[in-house]
């Protein structure tokens, strides 16, 4: 996000109603088609939408690296994948 790029998520994320906020898209996972649709509306984004999504992106971005909240669980979230109590 903080790269100014929009990102496509399964909704099965923390991370939801991202379309409302113009930074990506929380999509079920049974539904693939879902993911091709919105990847195509990604290809056929004039400059300027493309411009305005990375903007929002990357504002929102800056805020969570902000957050120490938010960079604790995300510390936590990686701890757990690798294994590791801390």
């Amino acid at each position: 996000l903080v790269a100014g790029c929009p990102v496509l998520l399964s909704n099965q994320t923390p991370w939801l109603d991202l379309q409302m906020k113009s930074i990506g898209w929380d999509l079920p996972l049974n539904k693939p088609e879902m993911f091709r649709d919105i990847l195509q509306r990604c290809i056929d984004w004039d400059n300027v939408t493309y411009m305005e999504w990375a903007e929002s992106a990357r504002q929102y971005g800056r805020q969570i690296l902000k957050n120490n909240e938010v960079i604790e669980q995300n510390r936590q979230l990686f701890y757990k994948a690798a294994g590791l109590h801390v």
